[in-house]
């Protein structure tokens, strides 16, 4: 059975439970909650925007939206705040009730204190947790590993490594994950129950919460409760199928009907427009390749009947561990595109002997092909070729890049590359709070800091002999007066920074403003940033359309 390392502490068990916002980051919240399948009673709109019953249709798996004042008529109601939001955020809202961030609100589960049990990893993070367990008075009896390499030692600690056996699947009763790598968490899980393991499995979270941003799916479930649709579960690990379904239940609901991903062509017979698809699976490589056959049966993001529990945008080089992100001494970390037939830190589209116009591309996480998509910046190579312009392109975009990162890329880079041309297409990933060479002066706003640092790569591109072409990215966290959906979809904290670029975007400087350009269309993002394939295509067609007389 999976167990959750953490859950509500016990002298919060009788408390109803409400969610703060009712914005993306308020998404966040519920899912962490819904998954340990507590009762969420409600949520709480800090403008009162969306405040009423779930007949007005401002709601989420049928729970009510009340305003703060409403709030501090309740007598047993806890607040459940995200870790990250501001303190000042949290203070107001405490003023109409109790509250406090998840962090705050959990402990170790119960069961942890009954018995013994193995930590599956034998790194620092599993060193720490037994330090903390030991303190708590939660037994360890050792540390399991899936290769144990002839240098590692016997024991540490004082307790013995031994290596997973696969024909013994349950040496040991119960496991606790413990994170190493970066995608260790996901990966064992996974491995364990394709080898039979059938005992208690400690995790810390069903989904990592860096993974959220991409998995909408307590949103496509809503709308699948909305529009009377069934619901069609698709998991691979019978123990997570079950922890799915027991969340389910705790909100008055069920899989119409269950699938593994092996059998996912049988769902043929379904009517995607009267059937909402969700996939599990710990293992990312089987999600790409489900959410690709799920695609062909007429299950999308972009038609709102499809979500992963897990992050299932990757691209199948990414997802299948052919390219990775690596060190980079200035940059933190790039990818290597060589065994692609790139370079390290740039893809490469089109041929680069036969090109008579060499473009640069840089951005965030939207202008790069790691993710399942396929990107504006490789639809424009092949526009370019079908309108007679031979053209290869270098796309050094990443996933999380922001505006000085872009910098930092284009002067190292440029001299080397040659570029004619240089695109940028960017602005989400400067929204925060910059921590890079550039910080924003105390009395800078954002958007002025993402204009300056955009300034800074024109002066580099055009003084080593290139055309420079900015575009400030389509960003559908800035819609104005979005709806409930909306919102949650979209908005990471209601009233927040964005308001920044939407009341100082101008449209006679150096930059094209596409900020506004999906507001009100429907379909052009596939989770909370990146767009689908329509929205790649509509801003490859902008982006031709105002670099063709320059190629």
């Amino acid at each position: 059975m999976i167990k959750h390392i953490q859950t509500l502490k016990t002298d919060l068990a009788d408390k109803d439970i409400y969610v703060w916002d009712t914005s993306k980051r308020a998404s966040w919240t519920f899912t962490y909650l819904a998954y340990r399948c507590l009762p969420v009673k409600g949520f709480v709109s800090c403008t009162d925007t969306f405040a009423g019953e779930p007949a007005c249709g401002n709601s989420i798996m049928r729970l009510p939206v009340i305003s703060a004042g409403d709030l501090s008529k309740l007598d047993n109601a806890l607040l459940a705040f995200d870790d990250e939001v501001p303190r000042k955020v949290m203070d107001d809202a405490l003023k109409w009730g109790e509250g406090l961030r998840l962090r705050d609100m959990f402990d170790y589960h119960p069961d942890l204190y009954e018995g013994s049990h193995w930590l599956y990893g034998a790194g620092a993070h599993a060193w720490t947790l037994l330090k903390r367990f030991t303190k708590r008075g939660i037994r360890i009896d050792g540390f399991l590993v899936t290769d144990k390499a002839g240098d590692m030692p016997d024991e540490v600690l004082g307790l013995p490594i031994k290596q997973f056996d696969p024909a013994d699947p349950n040496m040991a009763s119960s496991i606790i994950v413990t994170p190493t790598r970066y995608h260790d968490p996901e990966d064992i899980p996974a491995y364990l129950e394709r080898c039979g393991y059938s005992g208690d499995l400690y995790i810390y979270e069903f989904i990592r919460r860096p993974d959220m941003w991409a998995s909408d799916t307590f949103i496509m479930l809503n709308k699948a409760m909305n529009e009377n649709r069934r619901i069609l579960l698709c998991c691979k690990e019978p123990m997570a199928g079950e922890l799915i379904e027991k969340c389910l239940r705790t909100f008055g609901l069920q899989a119409n009907r269950y699938v593994t991903p092996e059998d996912i062509y049988d769902l043929a017979d379904e009517d995607p427009a009267k059937s909402t698809l969700i996939v599990h699976s710990f293992d990312r490589k089987i999600r790409f390749d489900a959410a690709e056959a799920a695609k062909e049966l007429g299950f999308s993001p972009e038609y709102g009947n499809f979500a992963t529990t897990g992050k299932s945008c990757y691209d199948r080089p990414m997802a299948y561990g052919e390219i990775d992100y690596e060190y980079d001494r200035m940059l933190e970390a790039s990818i290597d595109y060589t065994p692609l037939g790139g370079k390290p830190g740039w893809a490469v589209y089109g041929d680069e002997a036969a090109a008579d116009t060499k473009i640069m591309v840089l951005g965030g996480s939207t202008s790069t092909d790691v993710f399942r998509f396929e990107s504006w910046a490789s639809k424009l190579q092949r526009l370019c070729e079908a309108n007679g312009k031979r053209t290869v392109i270098y796309n050094g975009a990443k996933e999380k890049a922001d505006a000085a990162e872009e910098l930092v890329r284009l002067t190292r880079d440029i001299k080397r590359l040659a570029p004619d041309i240089v695109i940028t297409l960017s602005g989400l990933n400067d929204t925060g709070s910059p921590a890079n060479k550039f910080e924003k002066f105390r009395d800078e706003r954002v958007f002025d800091y993402w204009k300056r640092i955009e300034g800074y790569s024109k002066m580099i591109a055009e003084a080593e002999g290139a055309k420079f072409f900015c575009f400030l990215q389509p960003i559908n966290g800035f819609k104005p007066d979005p709806d409930f959906e909306h919102n949650l979809m979209f908005v990471t904290d209601s009233g927040w920074i964005g308001r920044s670029f939407t009341d100082n975007t101008s449209s006679d400087d150096f930059y094209y403003d596409l900020l506004r350009l999906f507001h009100d269309v429907s379909g052009m993002f596939v989770d909370q940033g990146h767009y689908s394939e329509a929205g790649a295509a509509k801003i490859a067609e902008i982006v031709y359309d105002v670099i063709k007389g320059d190629l």
